[in-house]
């Protein structure tokens, strides 16, 4: 046992044990919010809270043509495209 190589856990500041929360941001239907076009390149993002950390996404594209992305049935009801994870790091308590 004593070749035997265990992973290193350690606690938080306070020594309630944390772990990693990750969120996947796929895609997203804005109702409000037209196609890009050749005046208008608003691009949406978005912000997710997990206690007092805030993260938020890279800035989306716009997809028009979704057979080409396979996101597969759904892909047509939210043409914008994040493809983006946030991670947080949480406790039990979050």
């Amino acid at each position: 046992l004593e070749a035997l190589h265990l992973p290193n856990v350690r606690f938080a500041g306070d020594g309630a044990p944390t772990f990693k929360l990750s969120v996947r941001v796929l895609a997203a239907r804005v109702p409000g919010l037209e196609p890009p076009g050749l005046l208008s390149r608003r691009r949406p993002f978005l912000q997710a809270t997990l206690g007092t950390v805030s993260k938020e996404t890279e800035f989306a594209d716009f997809v028009d043509d979704p057979s080409k992305d396979g996101l597969g049935a759904c892909a047509a009801e939210c043409p914008w495209r994040f493809s983006d994870t946030l991670t947080f790091r949480a406790r039990v308590e979050d």
